[in-house]
Parts: structure tokens; C-alpha cells; sequence
């Protein structure tokens, strides 16, 4: 019985293709943040998010506006909990 390579798809026996396709996914990963960076900074309505922990993750320029912070005040910073609302 002859021994024959197990094959993987997407994979060619020199291991070339794997390295190809590894190259795309980044390409489309970095254009994807790209887009998404984008789109939630020229929002004209805010947008927070947290981790699971309630820290800020996401602080766009609709909530800087709104909320009279800068990004980088809060973003690992604060909960939104924690801190007042300029206009009250």
C-alpha cells in the first residue's frame, strides 16, 4: 500500500497558496476596519460601547460632541455611568 499526503484545501503540497490567502484575509480585514472607522466617525449621532466589563471601547465624535468629552478621556477610562452630562 503506497502512503499518499493528506491534502488540505486551499492548500497546495509547497504550502504557497496558504500564504496567499492568509495576505487577502488581512487585506480585507484592514479594509473592513477601514470602513467601519469611517462610518462611525462622521456619524452625526453618538456612539458608546463598552466591553463586558462596562469600560468604554468606542467613544465616536457624535458622542464627543454631544457629551463635550474627547475620545481619548474616555475611551479605557470611564463607565458611562460615571461621568456627568455637561448640560444637567
Amino acid at each position: 500500500m503506497s502512503e499518499t499526503a493528506s491534502h488540505v484545501p486551499g492548500e497546495d503540497p509547497a504550502g504557497k497558496t496558504d500564504g496567499i490567502i492568509e495576505a487577502r484575509g488581512r487585506d480585507g480585514l484592514l479594509k473592513a476596519a477601514a470602513l467601519q472607522s469611517a462610518i462611525l466617525n462622521s456619524a452625526s449621532f453618538s456612539i458608546i460601547a463598552t466591553d463586558d466589563q462596562g469600560i468604554i471601547q468606542l467613544f465616536n465624535i457624535g458622542a464627543e460632541r454631544m457629551l463635550g468629552y474627547a475620545a481619548d478621556e474616555m475611551v479605557n477610562q470611564r463607565t458611562p455611568p460615571t461621568f456627568p452630562i455637561p448640560w444637567m
